[in-house]
């Protein structure tokens, strides 16, 4: 029934509001076409809840438990918050736009409030993942020197730089970088897309805001990497000189070293599969779009739904699991928050009992013991006594637990 619709179209640039709003009327109201679509909304909500369950328990537990207050859980934080704004806010919208056959549905203002909420969205997130990064660098590379250098007061400058920079890129997307004088935001007939045609508007966001970042994430967990695996080394190497069990100590930093590799590949990996392709394609599409135009359609429906709607939309997901499943400190306030929520909903008792008993789980999470403080993911450890950094031995002790905690997935 949607030809139907195809009768009202005219050149779009002599369309009225009046016939633009009738034709979109009319496709609005056909109905799902296609199962695909069914499954994609499916999946969006999926999505959206696990991403808004995920990032919100992240940040429930730095807020709740005062142990978990540290300079790099606030980055974690920040990274959480710009993840939560995508199922809140721009989620939603595609949504919508899935359950009417990928016709845009809503008014003009509101395509463009989507389309600078997901900018301002990815933006912040990808930039959290690179200031993490730099927190990482620094607690692994120079981790005697961590709390002078990152300190709280340049933490939290560096989080209201990620949301400035991010926030001060939308605005700039309501003009037409490529040309002044042309119209670049398109609410395409017949298929009722919501877009924006600007190359380099969408070139130079795509340098500023994830190449870059990309750039700093790279460079810095193969730092990360290079010094880990280097202390590990060093440390069997003095191993070996005091005590026999040589073969196991080469079969450990063996071990530690593939630990290392594989979490770090976890972390630069997700990263690069969600974002890489859709940048790519994205700015290539607008400076060449007669390679898209050659495609199949289905060829075409499938690149969108891979790279444009479900890999950055995942990333979002996996963020939180990645960042705090992979951590002890994490992974014990999740335990101990679950049991809290356990308690209060399977007794009935007073109020007064529960503020007790929630207390006294706050109190167990701020006593437990720093297992996962070197994490790379965690933060490095507060507490260095003089004797641990004038006896070479114990230094050198300190070195393994620092490279083994601070690379392994545990």
């Amino acid at each position: 029934m949607a030809h139907n619709c195809l009768n009202f179209s005219v050149n779009r640039s002599a369309m009225t509001q009046e016939h633009f709003d009738m034709v979109t009327e009319c496709f609005c109201r056909q109905p799902i076409e296609s199962s695909k679509y069914v499954l994609m909304t499916v999946f969006l909500v999926v999505i959206l809840v696990v991403t808004f369950v995920g990032n919100t328990l992240v940040c429930l537990v730095v807020l709740l438990y005062r142990r978990m207050r540290t300079l790099t859980n606030f980055f974690i934080v920040s990274l959480a918050v710009s993840d939560l704004l995508l199922p809140l806010l721009s989620l939603p919208f595609r949504i919508d736009q899935t359950l009417h056959n990928m016709v845009w549905c809503q008014s003009r203002s509101l395509c463009q409030v989507w389309l600078l909420v997901d900018i301002i969205c990815s933006s912040a997130s990808i930039w959290n993942l690179a200031i993490i990064s730099i927190d990482r660098f620094v607690a692994i590379v120079m981790p005697f020197r961590y709390h002078t250098i990152m300190t709280n007061q340049r933490g939290f400058i560096c989080i209201g730089f990620v949301w400035i920079i991010s926030v001060a890129i939308a605005p700039l997307a309501l003009l037409n970088w490529t040309n002044a004088e042309a119209p670049h935001w398109y609410w395409e007939i017949p298929q009722g897309q919501c877009s924006k045609r600007d190359p380099v508007f969408y070139t130079v966001t795509a340098a500023t805001h994830f190449f870059l970042p990309l750039a700093i994430v790279v460079v810095m967990y193969a730092n990360v990497f290079r010094v880990a695996c280097g202390h590990a080394r060093a440390v069997n190497a003095l191993q070996q000189a005091v005590t026999k069990e040589q073969h196991k100590s080469k079969n450990s930093t063996f071990v530690r070293e593939l630990k290392a590799a594989k979490t770090l590949a976890i972390v630069v990996g997700t990263f690069v599969i969600c974002w890489f392709p859709f940048f790519s394609i994205q700015v290539v599409d607008l400076w060449r779009p007669e390679l898209k135009e050659s495609m199949k359609k289905e060829t075409v429906l499938g690149l969108n739904y891979a790279f444009y709607y479900t890999l950055p939309t995942l990333n979002s997901t996996l963020n939180p699991i990645i960042y705090t499943v992979f951590n002890k400190s994490f992974r014990s306030a999740f335990k101990k928050l679950f049991i809290s929520c356990l308690r209060v909903a399977g007794a009935n008792i007073d109020p007064t009992t529960t503020e007790r008993k929630t207390t006294q789980v706050s109190y167990d999470l701020n006593n437990c013991t720093q297992c996962d403080m070197h994490n790379v993911i965690g933060q490095p450890s507060k507490t260095i006594t003089d004797q641990q950094e004038t006896e070479t031995f114990e230094l050198s002790q300190m070195n393994q637990s620092f490279t083994s905690e601070a690379v392994m997935n545990t």
